[in-house]
């Protein structure tokens, strides 16, 4: 049976191809959910180019998990860490693609065969 409720956020499974890798990683990137008309008018601001990617990432990104440093040492999230990932294209990509998941209620991506 449904429930209706509030989900005030969501966490989905971003799949990150880093270059000379074999395989992909994957980091959790909970994001903050919004009612339809809200999500409506961020898209509408994002295609006129009054919200930037940057922007939606530092309003809507709650929480970032399983990123460690070259040690193999767990990187706890923060603003400063979101922006770095940010200038890497192989994760700007996947991770804005999270965005839209996460908003249309998606755990991870489908696999592909």
């Amino acid at each position: 049976m449904f429930v209706l409720k509030t989900i005030p956020d969501h966490t989905v499974e971003v799949s990150i191809q880093v270059p000379g890798e074999a395989k992909p990683s994957t980091i959790e990137a909970t994001w903050r959910l919004h009612k339809w008309d809200d999500f409506q008018a961020r898209l509408q601001a994002m295609q006129a180019g009054e919200l930037t990617d940057e922007q939606l990432v530092e309003e809507d990104l709650v929480n970032l998990s399983g990123i460690k440093n070259e040690a193999g040492e767990q990187i706890a999230y923060s603003q400063d860490i979101a922006a770095q990932l940010m200038q890497l294209g192989y994760v700007r990509r996947p991770l804005m693609a999270s965005w839209f998941e996460a908003q249309q209620g998606r755990a991870k991506a489908a696999a592909k065969n």
